[in-house]
């Protein structure tokens, strides 16, 4: 559940950039929203080719 001081993230893009600050976010969350003090949310990825493999 979503609290209204919640952080929502977007990416646009999965490459070098992207899938580091995606794996970031998903591994460091907890680090990440103490130190900021609030809760950080991966919500929506944009790919160009959502078929393509990724790591």
């Amino acid at each position: 559940v979503e609290a209204p001081d919640d952080i929502n993230v977007g990416l646009m893009g999965l490459g070098v950039v992207g899938s580091g600050v995606a794996t970031a976010l998903l591994d460091q969350s907890d680090a990440i929203s103490e130190k900021v003090g609030r809760r950080i949310n991966l919500k929506k990825v944009l790919v160009r080719d959502a078929g393509k493999p990724r790591d």
